[in-house]
């Protein structure tokens, strides 16, 4: 059977997750993460769920065709209502930053068990490094790729305790330092759009705002 492809945003979703993981993918969609992580023997035991009818179908259809359905347990449910206590590691990518948000602190019991976090949000990331920190987190990894022309950011938070400051919550406090191309390069144009944003005719809380962005940027 031919290996399974991840686009570059899954694969530096699942390079975060740690050897022999009990690893939980919320909202799983067809399950190409999941299957990879288990075809390279990286994971010891496997739950994904999905909360649409169409994509679960796919993603358990997927994972009996491959022979894994002792290994990876497939569930219709909404984000981590179901989830096991064996559980180590949750995954959510692939959503929202609010929607991220929303799931994991809809029951926080359910994440009592959990010492793992990687979280690939699609928007608002400042607010789920923030949840990250609220619910017991700190963020030990960090990595920015891009994908058909979007720039995804990566968390990877382990159990504890950290301060993030303002800059920290909107750059990353691993991403900052380490300044990668994908970070340089997404920043860099971000501030050129403020730029040009700043010479239109805009209202003055518009320009503030826009000049206090700027302010961020240009000491970044």
């Amino acid at each position: 059977m031919k290996p399974i492809a991840l686009s570059p945003r899954l694969k530096a979703v699942g390079d975060f997750v740690f050897p022999h993981s009990v690893v939980a993918d919320i909202g799983a969609d067809h399950g190409q993460l999941i299957l990879s992580l288990c075809e390279k023997g990286r994971i010891q035991k496997g739950y994904a769920c999905e909360n649409k009818a169409g994509p679960f179908a796919i993603l358990r259809q997927a994972v009996e065709k491959q022979g894994l359905s002792k290994t990876i347990a497939v569930e219709l449910a909404d984000g981590i209502s179901h989830l096991p206590e064996t559980i180590d590691t949750v995954v959510v990518a692939g959503m929202g930053g609010e929607l991220i948000v929303s799931i994991l602190k809809s029951q926080p019991e359910r994440l009592k068990n959990v010492k793992m976090l990687i979280l690939a949000p699609n928007t608002d990331v400042p607010e789920v490094r923030k949840a990250i920190n609220t619910l017991g987190f700190a963020i030990i990894g960090e990595t920015m790729v891009e994908e058909k022309r979007h720039v995804y950011e990566i968390i990877q938070a382990e159990r504890g305790s950290q301060d993030l400051s303002d800059l920290d919550l909107l750059y990353g406090p691993i991403l900052r330092k380490a300044r990668g191309q994908v970070f340089v390069r997404h920043w860099t144009s971000r501030k050129a759009a403020v730029e040009e944003l700043l010479k239109k005719d805009i209202s003055e809380k518009r320009r503030e705002e826009l000049q206090n962005e700027k302010e961020r940027l240009d000491n970044l």
